[in-house]
């Protein structure tokens, strides 16, 4: 068995479905500006604010640049001083938070591009696949343009996994795909996660990981000028039944993720539904079929997990 240290779990945090676009803002700002011949410094007069602050709001929209987050008022202002609507502009500024999926297949191939793609519902996402560089080599240009980018964050399995190190190389390998990812709203499938994790001599270290990753990906992916609207980590049942305490796994996936799937080849479920399926599997030998069902929701309700 792979070991897992046992701990309390939390409970599930609540998720927003929507976050300022900082980027995003600052773009419409700089061409409504000077749609109307206004300089910065003749805009943040007729907006009443300094002219430092519509430069450091404009300047959001460079590659790795700090995200400034104006308040309600600031916009209504620009609004006012640009002629358009405050609630059109405010509205304009928000974009969907990106979605932190887990997805736990236990069968082969189910956990692809074509599934999530499906899954998630949306055909302006364009995908990029982080995938092990020892099982299948990135795909060329003309590959990528038809079937999603593809990036390697775990480059080296035999090196000690660290958290600030993988976060570095996908900021990196980000990066990289600036050119063509400038602008788009992105879907990141991470297809390894569990086969790392299982590689590990604690696997600990991934699922605290899991907490800030979603922040960690949507960091690389406004660096390279793009939005991560999707982030699906691929776990395989079977690696996590081979966990010391694979129920207290799962259940903290369910909690560092706002949206979980499981699938079992043509069958998927979404949110509980996924969550229970999951753990009737993960059903510990020396405890019954109809207790564990029982438990189950008892288990889902302590963590706060959406009836």
């Amino acid at each position: 068995m792979i070991g897992i240290r046992a701990a309390a779990i939390p409970t599930a945090a609540p998720s927003t479905r929507q976050e300022f676009d900082s980027p995003g803002f600052a773009i419409r700002l700089a061409e409504a500006r000077r749609h109307l011949g206004l300089s910065t410094r003749g805009l943040a007069a007729a907006a009443r604010i300094s002219q430092a602050y519509v430069v450091a709001m404009e300047g959001a929209a460079r590659p790795g640049a700090r995200c400034v987050v104006p308040t309600v008022e600031v916009i209504a202002r620009l609004a006012g001083a640009l002629g358009l609507s405050a609630g059109d502009m405010l509205a304009a500024a928000l974009r969907d938070r990106s979605r932190h999926v887990v997805l736990i297949v236990d069968d082969d191939g189910v956990g692809t591009l074509d599934y999530v793609c499906r899954a998630c519902g949306d055909a302006s996402i364009e995908w990029v696949r982080a995938i092990s560089t020892d099982t299948a080599p990135p795909l060329d240009a003309a590959s990528n343009a038809a079937n999603g980018w593809t990036i390697s964050v775990h480059r080296d399995r035999t090196a000690a996994y660290e958290p600030i190190d993988v976060a570095r190389t996908l900021r990196e390998e980000l990066a990289g795909l600036r050119p063509g990812v400038t602008g788009r709203r992105l879907g990141l499938l991470f297809e390894e996660t569990s086969l790392v994790m299982a590689a590990l001599p604690d696997p600990q270290v991934i699922l605290d990981f899991e907490h800030r990753w979603s922040d960690v990906v949507s960091d690389a992916a406004n660096a390279a000028s793009a939005h991560a609207a999707w982030n699906v980590c691929v776990y395989d049942l079977p690696r996590l039944a081979a966990l010391d305490d694979p129920v207290a796994a799962a259940l903290e996936l369910f909690i560092s993720h706002d949206t979980v799937w499981a699938a079992h080849g043509a069958t998927t479920l979404d949110g509980r539904p996924a969550a229970r399926r999951t753990l009737l599997k993960l059903r510990p030998g020396h405890t019954s079929a109809t207790s564990w069902r029982g438990n189950i929701d008892e288990m889902l309700d302590a963590i706060g997990f959406a009836a």
